[in-house]
């Protein structure tokens, strides 16, 4: 997969929800969303609470449906890569429609530590494929945000 099409999709994928952005309305009763943040030091927060987190605070922002937190899960670690990745998913028990809403941000520590670009080419390609089975097969830019943090 070529570097320049992920970064031409994360452009796509980002503009496509500025149209689809909803700011919170009183009106509406609140929806529940079960969110799982896949990544890496990115993702959890390193050396900052749980409501620093970038994961957090974006299921509570202004730009996301009115809703509350279900099911909240970060299977990230700082240092890991795309590999260490599909690891632990390997590991933790993810069904297929548990989660309403994933974010996957990886790459930085593929780059950091020398690793081929083509390894983390394959590596992200199948993080994606999990992902999008994850969400039965629905990765519309309301249930999905991709970042790629890998430098080309």
């Amino acid at each position: 997969m070529n570097m320049h099409f992920i970064l031409l999709s994360l452009l796509f994928v980002f503009s496509c929800n500025m149209n689809s952005i909803t700011e919170i309305n009183e009106e509406i009763d609140p929806i529940k969303l079960n969110y799982l943040a896949l990544g890496d030091n990115y993702t959890i927060g390193e050396r900052v609470g749980e409501e620093e987190r970038c994961s957090f605070q974006l299921i509570n922002s202004k730009f996301t449906k009115p809703h509350k937190v279900g099911n909240y899960k970060i299977i990230a670690i700082t240092g890991w890569t795309t590999r260490n990745l599909l690891d632990a998913m390997d590991n933790v028990d993810l069904k297929v429609g548990d989660y309403d809403f994933m974010t996957l941000l990886i790459g930085v520590n593929n780059q950091f530590q020398g690793k081929p670009i083509s390894q983390y080419e394959t590596e992200y390609t199948d993080l994606m494929d999990r992902v999008i089975s994850l969400l039965n097969a629905d990765a519309n830019v309301e249930k999905l945000i991709v970042a790629s943090t890998m430098m080309g």
